[in-house]
């Protein structure tokens, strides 16, 4: 039994991130490599597919949906910092130039995925309460609950023997 339910609540909502992620490699290499116009697209493609999952909400578990969230704003944040890459920072005022936004490329690729995992973690919990009452918030919140079937024989028993 999974205790953080992960599975989208919209059946379309898994095409959408293969469309997202098509466009973020495959679409953009037909852009000249490494320009900022590349950037540009995939800073515009990310902020659209984050307001998407803001917006929907797309996860049962509000773990989920805020673990989304973080890794959005990651992907973001390192597309914008790409940019700073781009140009010569020898002459800007950024003390150390280059390590300083390699370093912070790495504070943000580790720091918002984990801190939207444990604030989601504090406030929600593990969406235990959930897993443990069959999933009667979900029906009464209008998300997909989980469903048993029962089949009582096989059909394609009957068939077989009258062949």
């Amino acid at each position: 039994m999974l205790l953080i339910d992960y599975k989208p609540r919209f059946y379309w909502w898994d095409c959408l991130e293969m469309l997202r992620k098509a466009i973020l490699t495959g679409i953009l290499m037909f852009f000249k490599k490494g320009s900022l116009t590349q950037l540009v697209m995939a800073m515009l493609t990310s902020l659209g597919f984050l307001s998407a999952a803001a917006w929907f909400e797309p996860f049962a578990a509000p773990t989920a949906n805020a673990f989304k969230l973080g890794t959005e704003i990651a992907l973001l944040l390192t597309l914008m910092l790409i940019v700073l890459l781009k140009i010569d920072l020898s002459k800007e005022d950024i003390p150390g130039g280059g390590d300083t936004v390699g370093a912070a490329l790495l504070l943000v690729n580790i720091a918002s995925p984990v801190a939207s995992l444990v604030l989601s973690l504090l406030t929600h919990g593990l969406d235990a309460r959930d897993a443990w009452n069959g999933g009667e918030d979900d029906e009464k919140k209008g998300r997909r609950g989980k469903q048993e079937v029962e089949f009582d024989e096989n059909p394609l028993a009957e068939e077989e023997s009258t062949n």
